[in-house]
């Protein structure tokens, strides 16, 4: 990465601080904001400007001094697709691990089960992706977790 922007929002709406870090040191020093607690934000960019990177905290206390750690995690969409013809093999079993700055497959990952479909997918955080799968009559949870892909699985009750 050749750059990181922190971005420090507080407790009240508007308070709101930039800082351009030099990845090199990776720390700023924000002394005097203006709130008692504090969220942080960061991005980081390649040459082109391009996020490649991105972290956030939660919301942490910063009266009298405070140390904040932001993980980063790479730039990545998860994606699910029905097939388009009868011809694939069971395109909606797998999820496709995407790098979104270069729009290149980093991964395909295939769901657990007999015959999973997955139905929908969705961001949790950063941390986790979840999607809802069908898989002959049961309906389940998967939970993807991006830092390494592991996956945990909850069957989910049918309305009736």
């Amino acid at each position: 990465m050749s750059a990181l922007r922190c971005v420090l929002r507080g407790d009240e709406r508007g308070k709101v601080a930039i800082y351009d870090v030099d990845p090199s040191g990776r720390r700023i020093l924000a002394e005097g904001f203006p709130a008692k607690q504090v969220e942080v934000e960061v991005l980081g960019f390649d040459d082109s400007g391009n996020v490649r990177a991105y972290g956030r905290s939660l919301r942490a206390a910063i009266e009298g001094g405070a140390s904040v750690e932001v993980e980063l995690r790479r730039n990545l969409a998860y994606v699910i697709h029905r097939p388009w013809t009868s011809a694939e093999a069971s395109p909606e079993s797998i999820v496709y691990v995407l790098d979104v700055v270069t729009r290149t497959l980093v991964d395909r990952l295939q769901l657990p089960g007999d015959r999973p479909e997955a139905r929908s997918i969705s961001v949790r955080g950063g941390e986790r992706v979840l999607v809802v799968t069908a898989d002959g009559a049961r309906t389940n949870l998967i939970s993807i977790f991006t830092d390494d892909h592991r996956m945990t699985s909850s069957g989910v009750a049918r309305p009736s």
